[in-house]
């Protein structure tokens, strides 16, 4: 019997998640959003018909103060995952 982090893994095989990385800054605070959307999410936005529904997922994390020392080690190991995660 497959454990679960085998089925998990065979589940993202199949469903290719895409992820985008936005930074933004109001003035002393920086906010993450991480954007995760899959291929028929893209081909509703060019105006095609997926096959199945599918949706942008968007998670926000923050506020980060920018004149923080521990906020702004928080933020640099996030964007360092990210980073990491996301390189080939």
């Amino acid at each position: 019997m497959p454990r679960t982090s085998q089925v998990l893994d065979v589940l993202l095989i199949k469903i290719r998640m895409y992820r985008r990385l936005l930074v933004s800054q109001d003035r002393h605070e920086i906010y993450i959003t991480l954007a995760m959307f899959d291929a028929d999410y893209v081909e509703y936005v060019c105006g095609g018909l997926p096959e199945q529904d599918s949706f942008l997922i968007m998670r926000e994390f923050g506020p980060f103060f920018t004149n923080d020392r521990d906020h702004m080690a928080i933020l640099g190991y996030f964007m360092l995952a990210f980073a990491i995660q996301e390189s080939p």
